[in-house]
């Protein structure tokens, strides 16, 4: 695969089973990139990563459901499978569930970014909040991108 610090939100066809879109938030140490395959409704498979390291530290399955409070409003189950050691949750399970509403089909997450070097666990409060302020304009953008190829 290749790298994709160099993201240039691009879209490819893949015959007539779906589409691959990638895009790009953020900036430095905090750049993280997405990755996604969409299947025309049937579900949509997505990759993210960034920071220095980026890895698999946590996977997110998220299916569009009523919500049990009001029907009317779309809620979804999700299951997250998270590696020993790894707090990537935190972007897998809120990204498969904002992707799943937004576009009513199953959505898978893998997601591993991870800031400093090998060997060091420890981001502060600020870096954290610098991505996930990078993962929301990411999100925000591969929906608009997958709702413009449906």
């Amino acid at each position: 695969m290749s790298n994709m610090n160099g993201c240039n939100n691009n879209h490819k066809e893949t015959k007539k089973t779906g589409h691959a879109i990638t895009v790009c938030a953020g900036e430095g140490r905090y750049r993280l990139w997405a990755a996604a395959v969409a299947t025309h409704g049937e579900g949509i498979n997505i990759t993210i990563g960034g920071g220095e390291i980026p890895h698999i530290g946590a996977v997110a399955v998220a299916v569009p459901r009523p919500s049990l409070k009001d029907p009317s409003q779309v809620s979804t189950t999700t299951s997250v499978y998270v590696l020993m050691g790894h707090k990537d949750e935190a972007l897998a399970k809120p990204i498969a569930e904002r992707i799943a509403r937004a576009m009513q089909q199953p959505v898978v997450v893998a997601a591993g970014v991870h800031l400093g070097k090998e060997g060091s666990y420890t981001a502060s409060a600020e870096e954290i909040e610098k991505v996930l302020q990078a993962s929301t304009i990411l999100v925000e953008e591969l929906i608009r991108r997958l709702v413009d190829e449906d």
